[in-house]
């Protein structure tokens, strides 16, 4: 009966995984309600065929390129909400999925599948309510940055499967057209990934490229350039408002802005963690063989990775309180500047090693998400618009990176260090114990079970455990706020239909009084916001369009 248990849980632990992800996520959008652009894309579908595709097209030449993701956004608009409630957690199931399945997309790997879903389940636990308002937790939003990055992991998975068995989908190019075909970031992530996997196959593996890759790498470009190359996109960024005069001075306004948030911010903080901690943990287990015939190299790159990477610790530690990072001297400039190279060479040294050593099947991964990381954020730096879900993406891509090292790191102790930094970093010293027994429970009993007790499996699911724990301190503010947000929103839906009702028995000048949300964090834009949004709101409610609304 045993033995049966341990099969079947084996057997379908991932799907207990995904189904624990998925509730997790669930939750919360069936408290999320329609905000800011919402109102404006729901106009598109109550008019009939005709005016849906003119107002598309109409959209295509005066706003951007992102015909797809607003096709499915307007669709959407037009259906009952809870199909979005339903479909939005799938599509996060799906990226940590299809996540965990290109970090590990050999058979031979399959055991290391599981412990990377978990990550990006403990990744998504994570996010941000600054972040997630802004694209996750939001129907317009999640279809411009969730399904934009499930679009390019299933993609990355099936180009990953046709270099490791070099068998090509027909399907492939499609694939590689439905990403590209996105969102600006996604778009260009998924031209530079099909450049360099087969760059990496045709140059220095030295094989021949498939018809079909080559095929696949024009239609990526297609797609690229339906978004990228779109009138919108000009006529928009001619009409933007920029936060300072001047390309020079937007450049200079970017770096200082996107640099210290991407950084600096509680937002990447788990995601840097993440990632710090399983490059100097595949560069310890990895180091016996060299990446360079200068072994003196290394030792150069060490010294500056570790050394940067700890003034990074003491700068999101000590420092976090007392520094404004609106205010950029030269002497924080070089400083900040040097966290960034350090950590960059920590990253990509590790991926080197991993590379070098074969240490995964897909061994270019872990270069590659590095690459698309901080190139998502570079494209970025000319944009008139940055905000926080401009981040999304960069965090899906240090997950990535994450994931494909950690569960191959589990010997050292990986997941147990994760959560002590954790603990330490985001002030959650009542786990800091437990932290620190998974980690002796991993080290003290490391090399023998003294009988047939566990101690190194209960040491590494400790440290998965704690990390779900701290998680929790983002994941259920988060469900309470949208919660207590959704109340307010609902009683406005229904003061709004006695107001018609009302209106229909007496005409009357009487406002609509409508309640502010309470609390800002756990929602997009509404009217009181943005006069933007005023008259679309209006007519989402289906009230008369010259209506006062009382705040």
């Amino acid at each position: 009966m045993n033995q049966h248990g341990n099969h079947f849980f084996k057997k379908y632990r991932l799907f207990l995984i995904l189904s624990l992800i998925f509730l997790s996520t669930v939750m919360i959008t069936f408290q999320v309600r329609l905000y800011g652009d919402d109102f404006f894309y729901a106009q598109f579908t109550p008019h009939g065929l005709r005016y849906f595709i003119s107002k598309h097209i109409e959209h295509y030449f005066r706003a951007n390129g992102r015909v797809i993701v607003h096709l499915l956004a307007t669709i959407f608009l037009g259906l009952p909400l809870p199909l979005w409630q339903i479909i939005n957690p799938l599509m996060l199931v799906g990226i940590a999925y299809y996540g965990s399945k290109t970090a590990f997309c050999s058979k031979a790997e399959q055991s290391f599948t599981v412990y990377a879903s978990i990550i990006f389940g403990l990744g998504i636990g994570f996010l941000h309510p600054n972040m997630t308002r802004e694209s996750v937790y939001w129907l317009t939003g999640s279809f411009n940055y969730v399904y934009p990055l499930l679009m390019l992991l299933i993609y990355w998975y099936q180009l990953s499967i046709s270099i490791d068995k070099n068998q090509t989908s027909w399907f492939l190019p499609l694939l590689g057209f439905l990403s590209a075909a996105t969102v600006e970031q996604v778009s260009l992530m998924t031209f530079g990934l099909t450049l360099c996997v087969l760059f990496e196959k045709a140059f220095i593996q030295k094989k021949k490229l498939t018809k079909m890759h080559i095929i696949t790498l024009v239609t990526t470009t297609i797609g690229m350039l339906t978004v990228i190359a779109a009138p919108g996109i000009f006529l928009r960024v001619s009409i933007e408002d920029a936060p300072t005069t001047g390309f020079i001075n937007l450049l200079k306004y970017n770096i200082k802005k996107q640099g210290t948030t991407f950084l600096f911010s509680n937002i990447m903080m788990p995601y840097h963690i993440f990632a710090m901690v399983a490059a100097f943990g595949s560069i310890l287990k990895n180091r016996t063989t060299s990446v360079s015939p200068k072994k003196w190299w290394e030792n150069i790159i060490l010294i500056i990775s570790s050394s940067a990477c700890i003034s990074w610790l003491w700068q999101v530690s000590i420092k976090a309180g007392i520094t404004n990072y609106n205010i950029l001297s030269k002497r924080q400039f070089f400083f900040y500047l040097y966290i960034t190279t350090g950590y960059l060479m920590t990253l990509f040294y590790a991926g080197f090693l991993v590379y070098k050593n074969k240490i995964i099947v897909n061994r270019t991964l872990p270069i590659i998400t590095i690459i698309l990381c901080f190139g998502s954020q570079l494209m970025m730096l000319i944009s008139p618009v940055y905000g926080p879900r401009n981040l999304v993406v960069a965090i899906f891509m240090l997950l990535l990176y994450a994931a494909a090292l950690i569960p191959t790191l589990h010997t050292i102790g990986l997941p147990a260090i994760c959560a002590c930094v954790a603990c330490f970093l985001l002030s959650k010293p009542s786990v800091f114990p437990f932290a620190i027994a998974a980690l002796l429970f991993i080290y003290d009993h490391g090399s023998s079970y003294k009988g047939k007790f566990p101690y190194r499996k209960i040491g590494i699911l400790g440290g998965y455990v704690i990390l779900l724990i701290v998680s929790f301190s983002t994941w259920f503010p988060t469900l309470k706020g949208y919660a207590k947000n959704a109340t307010a929103y609902d009683q406005n839906i229904k003061m709004a239909q006695q107001y018609k009702v009302s209106q229909a028995i007496k005409k009357t000048n009487d406002p609509l009084v409508q309640t502010i949300l309470p609390i800002e964090l756990y929602g997009w834009a509404m009217p009181y916001h943005n006069p933007y949004y005023d008259p679309y709101y209006r007519l989402y409610l289906g009230v008369d369009i010259k209506t006062d609304i009382d705040w």
